[in-house]
């Protein structure tokens, strides 16, 4: 894999990849992750912790099939269109709060200030949940990949889980999406290439 290589998106919606406001559930991050295997921290109530952004789920590079079975994560999505597109390596897009390890270890972890009422000084206590490991985090392309190909070899496996092949898409990384297609669901999605030259 060539450093200006663009990386398969993929989306399986008859409605393609469309925009809705995410709401509820997990958080988006306002920080981009460099390195996976070290440790970040922001702090609630200081640091940028979005709940409402506009996007849609994708996946990208390599994934489960299986998910769309019927008895699968995607098995609702099963006979929807295949939309496809490609963002370049060097593309940062928003990716799941974990390490490629098998416990879903967090690389984010949020933190809150706390008060001594006798001194008054400020103090740090943790303020977060295994559920964290759910939440946004910004990450390059180049860098999920790693992280995909580390999974597979870490936990001696062939399958990609859906928490560590699925993305977040906002209206910006969707306007950047090149070579987009729409193809019916049971094109064989191994001949969609992982990769195209930029």
């Amino acid at each position: 894999m060539k450093s200006n290589d663009s990386i398969r998106i993929v989306r399986f919606a008859d409605e393609g990849f469309d925009l809705k406001e995410k709401r509820e559930g997990t958080s988006f991050y306002d920080l981009e992750v460099d390195d996976y295997w070290n440790d970040y921290s922001i702090i609630r109530e200081k640091d940028n912790i979005n709940k409402g952004i506009y996007g849609c789920y994708s996946h990208f590079y390599k994934f489960n099939m299986m998910n769309l079975k019927d008895t699968g994560i995607l098995g609702f999505r099963k006979g929807h269109r295949i939309n496809v597109g490609y963002l370049p390596m060097d593309y940062s897009v928003y990716a799941r709060n974990m390490r490629p390890d098998c416990n879903k270890t967090r690389i984010v972890k949020v933190f809150k200030e706390n008060e001594n009422p006798f001194d008054k000084s400020v103090y740090l206590t943790q303020d977060d949940s295994y559920w964290d490991a759910y939440a946004w985090v910004k990450m390059k392309l180049s860098l999920l990949v790693r992280r995909t190909e580390e999974y597979l070899q870490l936990n001696n496996t062939k399958m990609v889980p859906e928490h560590i092949s699925e993305i977040f898409l906002t209206a910006i990384d969707i306007e950047n999406l090149k070579n987009r297609k729409r193809i019916f669901f049971g094109f064989p999605i191994k001949c969609i290439p992982l990769t195209k030259e930029s």
